[in-house]
């Protein structure tokens, strides 16, 4: 398991990807390891 730490934003930013670019990172490496760990 990663752990990454996305300073200067709030505690529920995962949902704002569409106006937050830490969020829209965030979402983004959540969806890879999702598609990796039902690839395997």
């Amino acid at each position: 398991m990663d752990y990454v730490n996305y300073d200067g934003v709030t505690r529920d930013f995962f949902g704002m990807g569409a106006v937050v670019d830490k969020a829209k990172q965030a979402e983004q490496r959540v969806a890879d390891g999702l598609k990796d760990a039902f690839a395997k």
